[in-house]
């Protein structure tokens, strides 16, 4: 009997130990890693302290492309006043991720939210998600931006979403696993490894005089900015071609109606707490313009126009002159001009006769 119990104890306690040294482990390294500070739980902890008035959501042209740092002090010599901006841009984060941690700080903090300034992202004139909830809710591999803030009648609306079981289990097991560490951040863990550790090897390499070297073959990355490197230039450059082409082009299709847009519906929540709200054009090459410039998307973009006017919403558009160069990996501003645009950006939303009448108390 007592020999079962120590093989028990192996077979069982062991394991148990290792994963609660894991789970510990990946809560030291979650609580301190840029994304936990960068993105909704950061805003909140941030919100706690004292307010903040604006909030840039987006995609990664969003969080590449705005330097908060210009624009608040922009903003200072423009107007006198001080301000506190947040760069919520995510690459590959999803409508559903942003209205749901939208959501969660109105909640936590609805009378700052009545005070803070959220501005969307939006390229040619267009939304850059337009799902509707009938829509996959997420990218593949960053299913845990949308678990964080779900409730459970959402995750009983996104059953009923047609979709792969594999998915549809997936995202079950991680809302009832999101308290742990180990399941939500894993994914979180592993970027903040791979980006020190990038980091490391980049300044190991300059004081040998090196270049790092990289794999001109392997995939463009799931979360992150694009490569820039010959191999992911290339690659990007392959998705330009199928995207552009006459066959992509005519196979259009209408977005669905504003109202239906997931983006469109945070709007309306965020106005309904009482906050004000914009949307911001980021910059981008001439391909995407090409994209958006058929009769389809041309009706598209009057519509959404026409949705936004008649909610006095505005549109910052940036008087900013770029070409393709200002593209190093076919889709992200240059670091060197990010600063301008974060500047012009801020000197377009104070002369914003809308967003000032948005912003009144």
């Amino acid at each position: 009997m007592g020999r079962r119990w120590k093989n028990l104890l192996w077979w069982i306690g062991v394991p148990s130990l290792l994963l609660a040294g894991c789970e510990i482990a990946f809560r030291v390294i979650e609580k301190h890693s840029y994304s936990r500070s960068a993105w909704y739980e950061g805003v909140s902890d941030r919100m706690s302290q004292g307010p903040v008035d604006f909030l840039f959501i987006g995609t990664s042209r969003t969080a590449v492309g705005l330097d908060t740092g210009a624009f608040e002090d922009e903003w200072r010599k423009q107007t006198g006043q001080d301000v506190v901006c947040v760069n919520l841009g995510r690459g590959f984060s999803g409508a559903a991720a942003h209205y749901f941690g939208l959501r969660e700080l109105i909640r936590r903090h609805p009378e700052s939210m009545r005070h803070c300034t959220v501005s969307i992202e939006m390229s040619t004139g267009l939304l850059p998600f337009h799902d509707t909830w009938k829509d996959d809710w997420y990218f593949p591999g960053n299913a845990q931006l949308v678990v964080d803030y779900m409730r459970w009648d959402d995750l009983v609306r996104f059953l009923g979403v047609e979709g792969a079981f594999d998915a549809q289990a997936g995202i079950v097991a991680r809302y009832l696993l999101r308290s742990s560490a180990l399941v939500a951040g894993r994914r979180t863990v592993q970027q903040t490894i791979e980006w020190r550790g990038q980091r490391a090897l980049r300044a190991i390499l300059a004081r040998v005089g090196a270049a790092a070297r990289t794999n001109a073959h392997s995939t463009l990355p799931a979360s992150r900015q694009l490569r820039q490197d010959a191999g992911g230039v290339k690659l990007q450059r392959d998705l330009i071609v199928d995207n552009t082409s006459a066959e992509a082009l005519a196979a259009q299709t209408p977005r669905p109606p504003c109202d239906e847009q997931i983006l469109c519906q945070a709007s309306l929540m965020l106005r309904g707490n009482g906050g004000p709200v914009a949307f911001h054009e980021v910059l981008v090459p001439s391909y995407v313009w090409r994209v958006n410039d058929t009769e389809v998307r041309r009706n598209d973009r009057r519509e959404f126009t026409a949705w936004s006017d008649s909610l006095g919403l505005p549109i910052i558009s940036v008087p900013m002159a770029v070409n393709d160069d200002d593209f190093p990996d076919l889709s992200h501003l240059r670091r060197e001009r990010v600063g301008e645009y974060s500047r012009s950006l801020a000197r377009a939303m104070v002369a914003s006769d809308r967003l000032a009448s948005e912003r009144k108390p």
